[in-house]
């Protein structure tokens, strides 16, 4: 279990960084790309976090995962008008 939880972890990092990088580039808009790479890379990172009893960790990546949320939810009701 303590393997599948590590990776896990790894491929949230992996995925904010990513996430990270394309809102550098400057050849496209990745927005709504890096929006889901934040709540998926969020998620996986909190995941890890409270597996390892890391709250404040859990606890800023879980309000990391929200706020993706929140953006998606608001570019979805933007897009609806």
């Amino acid at each position: 279990m303590t393997i599948t939880m590590d990776l896990l972890g790894w491929s949230g990092s992996f995925f904010i960084i990513l996430s990270y990088s394309l809102t550098l580039s400057k050849q496209r808009d990745f927005t709504k790309t890096c929006k889901y790479l934040n709540l998926f890379g969020g998620a996986l990172v909190a995941l890890n976090c409270y597996y390892y009893s890391a709250m404040p960790s859990f606890i800023t990546n879980a309000m990391w995962s929200g706020i993706a949320i929140l953006s998606l939810f608001k570019t979805q009701n933007v897009n609806r008008s």
